[in-house]
C-alpha cells in the first residue's frame, strides 16, 4: 500500500507540459509533436503511428517486427525500415503515401489489411532478390522499390509476375535506380507511379521513361565508402546478377557471409590497392572510388598487398587458364588500354566505368548489342532467322523446288559441296537430312544470303520487309565483317565493332516489324 501511495503522489505532482493545438489533422499535430519534442526520446514516423494506432490485441511495432522483419532475417534478406510497410499501407488505402496519409491510417485500416501486407512485402523481397541481385536490404538503391513492388503484389493479389511483366520491372529498377528516380520527394513519386503498376494489374506494359544520365566522370565520384548512395547500392546489385567467380579457383562467391562482407572496409575490394596508390598513384585520385571496386575474398586481399595490378592481374592469368572469363563476371578490363597493364589508376577508373555504363545502358533497355560473350549466340540466332524467312519467303513465292529455280547455281554448287564435306567427316550425319531445302541454307555464308534475297527475280518477295536493297547490301555487308571476327576470334577494328553492331540492332528492327505485321494479319 505504502509503493502505491507513493507512485501515487509522484504522479499526481509531477509537473506535464501540455501544448493545445486547434483545427489541425493528426498528421499536423504529429509533425508539431516531432518539432517541440526534442529533449526526450527521439520518436520518428512509425512510432507516432504505433502509438495511434496501439490496441491490446493490437501492437503494430511489435507484430512488425515478430511478422515482417523475423521472416526477412530468416531469408537471409535483412531487417527493413519500417515506413516500407506504413508507405505500403496508405498507398492501398488512400492511393497515396504521404506523412499525411500514413498518418490517416487507423488501427483498422493497419489490422484488416495486415496479412496481406506483410505477404506482399515478402513476395517482393523474394522478388528483388532473385531476380535483380538484391541480395540484402544493404543493397536495396531506394526503399521505394520495394514498397511499389509490394503494392503490385498487395493490389493484385497475384504471388508472382507474368514473363513480359518480369522483364519489364527489371528495366523499371535499373532505371529508377541508377536514374535516381527516388532521391528527392519519394513519397510523391510513389503515389506518381503506383499508375505504373496498376497497368501491369491491368495486362498492360507501362512506358516507364526514366533515362540514365551518368558520365564515366560521374560514376567515377561516387565513393564505396557512401553506404547510403543508391548509385553504389544499384552497382552492388549489379555485380550481383553477374554471380561473381572467384578471380583464381572460379568458385562462386558468397557475397553476404563469408570472408568478403564489409564493403566500406577502407583497406579492402581495391583493384588498385590502398597501399600502391598511397605510394604511386595520381596526387588526389579517389581510392575508394566506385570503379575501383572489386568483390574480393580476404586470402586474395592479403595476397595482393600493395601489389600493382599489373604485376598480379598477370599472376592470376598465368595461374587461371579461365582468367577472362572469371574477370568478365565482375566487369574487369584487364587487356592493352584497360590501365591495368599500364598501372595507370586514371585511365583504369575510365575504362571500367564505360564497361560498367554500358551493362547499365543494355539492362535499361538503352541498348540492345549483345555483350562479348554472347556475341556469337546472337549472330546463330540472327542466321537462323534470316534463313527461315529466306525459306518461307521462296518456299510460298516458287513452291517445292525453290532451291534449284531460285538460288544461283554457284551458290547452290558450293552449298552442296559443304554439305558432301561434313557428311565424309561426321558419320552420325544421314544424308537424308539434306533433302530439306531449309537445312541446306545452313551451309550458305551471310553474303550468299544477301545474293539470294537481292537477285532481280527474288526481291520482291523480300522488299516488303527490308524495304532498300542497297541498306540491305551494306548492313550484310557490317554483319558478315563482324561475324568473321567474333566467330574466329579475330582482332576486331572499333569500325567492324560498330558496323558489325549497326548491323544487328537493323536487322532485329526490321525483322520485329515484318514478324508484327503477319501476327496482325492472322489476327485479321
Amino acid at each position: 500500500m505504502d509503493a502505491y501511495i507513493r507512485c501515487w503522489q509522484t504522479l499526481k505532482t509531477y509537473p506535464l507540459s501540455m501544448v493545445e493545438v486547434r483545427d489541425k489533422d493528426l498528421a499536423e499535430v504529429c509533425k508539431i509533436f516531432q518539432r517541440i519534442n526534442q529533449g526526450g526520446k527521439r520518436l520518428d514516423r512509425f512510432d507516432l503511428i504505433a502509438a495511434t494506432t496501439f490496441s491490446p490485441d493490437f501492437d503494430l511495432r511489435q507484430r512488425f517486427k515478430d511478422d515482417v522483419n523475423r521472416a526477412l532475417e530468416k531469408s537471409g534478406f535483412g531487417k527493413i525500415a519500417p515506413s516500407i510497410l506504413t508507405q505500403l499501407l496508405a498507398l492501398k488505402r488512400f492511393g497515396a503515401a504521404n506523412e499525411k496519409n500514413e498518418f490517416s491510417l487507423t488501427a483498422d485500416d493497419i489490422k484488416s489489411n495486415w496479412k496481406d501486407a506483410v505477404e506482399s512485402v515478402l513476395l517482393a523481397a523474394d522478388t528483388l532478390r532473385k531476380n535483380v541481385g538484391v541480395i540484402d536490404y544493404g543493397f536495396l538503391p531506394y526503399d521505394a522499390i520495394l514498397t511499389l513492388l509490394a503494392y503490385y503484389f498487395m493490389k493484385s493479389g497475384k504471388r508472382s509476375l507474368a514473363a513480359e511483366q518480369l522483364d519489364w520491372v527489371r528495366r523499371w529498377f535499373w532505371r529508377a535506380s541508377f536514374g535516381a528516380r527516388y532521391g528527392g520527394a519519394a513519397s510523391t513519386k510513389i503515389g506518381q507511379d503506383k499508375d505504373y503498376f496498376g497497368a501491369l494489374i491491368a495486362g498492360e506494359i507501362p512506358n516507364f521513361e526514366m533515362h540514365v544520365t551518368l558520365t564515366p566522370a560521374s560514376l567515377a565520384r561516387v565513393r564505396m565508402t557512401q553506404s547510403g548512395s543508391a548509385i553504389r547500392n544499384a552497382f552492388l546489385c549489379l555485380l550481383a546478377t553477374h554471380k561473381p567467380l572467384h578471380l583464381l579457383n572460379n568458385g562462386p562467391l558468397d557475397l553476404l557471409n563469408g570472408s568478403i562482407s564489409n564493403f566500406t572496409n577502407r583497406e579492402r575490394h581495391h583493384i588498385f590497392p590502398r597501399a600502391y596508390l598511397s605510394k604511386k598513384g595520381p596526387v588526389g585520385a579517389d581510392i575508394h572510388s566506385l570503379p575501383n571496386f572489386c568483390f574480393l575474398p580476404a586470402e586474395l586481399n592479403k595476397r595482393i598487398n600493395d601489389s600493382d595490378p599489373a604485376s598480379y592481374f598477370g599472376e592470376f592469368q598465368a595461374e587461371n587458364p579461365s582468367f577472362a572469363k572469371t574477370a568478365a563476371t565482375h566487369l574487369l578490363p584487364f587487356g592493352p588500354g584497360s590501365g591495368v597493364p599500364e598501372n595507370d589508376y586514371l585511365r583504369f577508373l575510365t575504362a571500367r566505368s564505360e564497361l560498367i555504363l554500358d551493362e547499365v545502358r543494355r539492362l535499361c533497355g538503352e541498348i540492345t548489342t549483345p555483350k562479348e560473350n554472347e556475341r556469337q549466340l546472337a549472330i546463330k540466332e540472327l542466321e537462323n532467322r534470316l534463313r527461315d524467312l529466306i525459306n518461307s519467303s521462296l518456299h510460298t513465292k516458287n513452291g517445292e523446288n525453290y532451291w534449284k529455280q531460285a538460288i544461283p547455281i554457284d551458290i547452290r554448287e558450293n552449298a552442296e559441296k559443304r554439305i558432301g564435306d561434313a557428311l565424309a567427316k561426321y558419320p552420325d550425319m544421314k544424308k537424308e537430312e539434306f533433302r530439306s531445302h531449309r537445312r541446306k541454307l545452313d551451309y550458305c555464308n551471310v553474303m550468299d544470303y544477301f545474293t539470294m534475297m537481292s537477285s532481280n527475280t527474288n526481291w520482291p518477295a523480300f522488299k516488303p520487309v527490308f524495304r532498300k536493297r542497297d541498306d540491305l547490301q551494306r548492313y550484310m555487308s557490317g554483319l558478315n565483317e563482324y561475324r568473321n571476327a567474333v566467330m574466329h576470334s579475330r582482332d576486331m577494328t572499333e569500325l567492324v565493332q560498330k558496323n558489325g553492331e549497326a548491323a544487328l540492332i537493323w536487322f532485329e528492327t526490321v525483322l520485329s516489324a515484318d514478324q508484327e505485321e503477319e501476327e496482325k494479319d492472322a489476327d485479321e
